[in-house]
């Protein structure tokens, strides 16, 4: 009596790395599949039947497993639905040994065996392993082989000034190859160059171009990203860009030299113009780095670095409207040291609650009073920038801005035990809190964003400034009762011989000079951080009453 032979399903994967050729009425994908089949034919005694599933990847290499219908082959031999994968050659599974390896591990794992129609290769024996993997090393080294040539020839062409492909640049169309000018296009290439020596801004520019109604290659609206992009592409003085050098090209320019080399001009000296140090300082300088969010918009909002008389300032930017031409964001941008100062008050009225002062005390050698006092709203101001930092990165999970607030998410460690403690220090009728999902703390604070001087700052709800305008302010008041007393005591004769002692501008010391006058009322409202939004160090010191009543009235404060 005979024994019967048991089924072997198999599955017959092709692969063909081009797409061309793929719509003739037989292929190689045909070819491949239809020497596989004659195989399984030959071994139909053994109980082999082809499936009648196609796992055909047509136009996909062979460098990765990012195949529609290999991932397709593999779910079926981890669902128990083949027991053989057959191709015409193993490169045709991959040319990667790394992800051959993972492969061959997985036919494993699920018991599949795998066949190669033209390579006598059997994986249940030690030397067809071997050999397997012998095999695949040489299609890994054949692919890079290609490959180079590929990267040569291409590399070849580029310096010859040819055309090989990529993203089309306005003002061309391609031909047998080679770009060939499109009038219209060409002269909306021609009035941005011209246009960016006259503006020399390219945010205006790309406003003006969409209030014209002109679009991008891709019908999209411009924005100071594809404008930056135009203006620094060298295909238009009739260049092939490639790995930083320029080649001459076969196809016509549309820009002349002359006025390529003006705009450039521009465009180094805008980049010269931001100080090389200021980079450097960002990552040192700015505790919430990363860390901030636009509430309105969901993007991050990043750090920006400007200088003025010789002094850095950082802004927090909102990064999806930098790129608009025209702004919808209502935060836009916010000074860094305003949110900060803002959030570390925040922090130093959590960390201050009886509870966590209770924790505090339990992993620090101190009593309650004295840590209490060590971290007061002076611990921020001489926190150095690097323990200000690592606090940061210790306590804040994510700062969201809103325009009118900002939500402080509080880490979980250390912090979302005592949250009912920080409803009630950080009182509900104006900050709000939530407990996460992820265990942290939502701290939701109100703010008035008020006008002092040139700048903004930060109110809090109970009044207080959360900015370093008040200590500057009351700085400048000290400075000009000093002065004014050295002149009254008569150390000094005047302002000029004041002037000339302390090498400074006349205009400058007269201004300041005028502060000492200033009325006691509006001085304590100064320090208590409630000052009134009308009044600044460059309004009082540039007009000011020396009648302490008509001031009050001026500052609607009163007496």
């Amino acid at each position: 009596m005979t024994e019967k032979v048991q089924k072997k399903r198999v599955a017959i994967y092709t692969r063909k790395s081009v797409e061309e050729g793929l719509d003739m009425e037989f292929n190689s994908l045909d070819a491949q599949r239809e020497a596989a089949e004659a195989y399984v034919m030959s071994q139909r005694a053994n109980g082999w039947y082809a499936l009648p599933k196609h796992y055909d990847d047509g136009g996909f290499s062979g460098g990765n497993t990012k195949r529609p219908a290999l991932k397709e082959l593999l779910a079926d031999c981890r669902a128990g639905m083949v027991d053989i994968v057959i191709v015409y050659k193993i490169d045709r599974l991959s040319r990667n040994l790394c992800d051959f390896l993972e492969l061959t591990k997985l036919f494993e794992k699920y018991s599949v065996s795998f066949v190669s129609v033209t390579q006598e290769i059997n994986t249940s024996t030690s030397s067809g392993r071997m050999m397997l993997n012998i095999l695949a090393t040489f299609s890994q080294y054949e692919r890079e082989i290609i490959a180079e040539r590929i990267r040569d020839k291409f590399a070849a062409s580029k310096k010859k000034g040819m055309w090989m492909g990529g993203c089309l640049p306005l003002g061309y169309r391609v031909e047998n190859r080679k770009l060939i000018v499109v009038p219209e296009e060409a002269e909306v290439v021609r009035m941005i160059f011209e246009r960016y020596i006259d503006l020399q801004s390219p945010i205006q520019l790309a406003l003006e171009l969409n209030m014209k109604g002109y679009r991008t290659k891709t019908g999209k609206r411009w924005n100071q990203r594809n404008m930056f992009h135009i203006l620094r592409n060298c295909t238009y003085i009739g260049m092939i860009p490639y790995k930083g050098e320029s080649y001459p090209g076969e196809h016509e320019a549309i820009i002349d030299r002359e006025t390529w080399d003006a705009v450039q001009r521009f465009l180094g000296s805008r980049q010269a113009a931001k100080p090389k140090t200021l980079a450097r300082r960002t990552d040192r300088t700015m505790p919430l780095k990363g860390q901030v969010y636009c509430g309105h918009c969901g993007g991050p909002m990043t750090l920006t670095m400007t200088q003025r008389k010789h002094r850095a300032y950082g802004y927090y930017r909102c990064s999806r409207d930098e790129k608009r031409a025209e702004s919808k964001c209502p935060v836009r941008h916010i000074s860094a040291n305003e949110l900060e100062r803002a959030v570390f008050t925040v922090l130093s009225s959590i960390l201050r609650t009886p509870m966590m002062l209770a924790r505090l005390e339990d992993f620090c050698d101190a009593e309650v009073p004295q840590i209490a006092d060590a971290i007061g709203q002076d611990f921020w101001d001489e926190a150095t920038l690097v323990e200000r930092r690592n606090i940061a990165e210790f306590l804040v999970a994510k700062v969201t801005l809103y325009v009118d607030r900002f939500e402080l998410e509080i880490k979980a460690d250390g912090i979302s035990a005592f949250k009912d403690q920080i409803d009630h220090e950080m009182k509900e009728e104006s900050a709000k809190t939530e407990m996460l999902p992820s265990g942290n703390v939502l701290v939701s604070v109100p703010f008035d964003l008020q006008v002092r001087g040139n700048g903004k700052c930060l109110v809090l709800p109970d009044g207080a400034v959360a900015d370093k305008s008040r200590t500057a302010f009351l700085m400048a008041v000290a400075r000009g009762r000093k002065w004014q007393r050295d002149i009254d005591e008569g150390k000094v004769r005047d302002i000029k011989e004041l002037t000339e002692i302390l090498s400074l501008d006349q205009s400058y010391v007269s201004r300041i000079l005028r502060l000492a006058h200033l009325a006691p009322p509006l001085i304590e409202r100064v320090i208590n951080g409630t000052i009134p939004e009308n009044l600044c160090i460059s309004r009082v010191r540039n007009s000011i009453s020396n009648n302490w009543d008509e001031q009050l009235q001026e500052f609607r404060v009163e007496a």
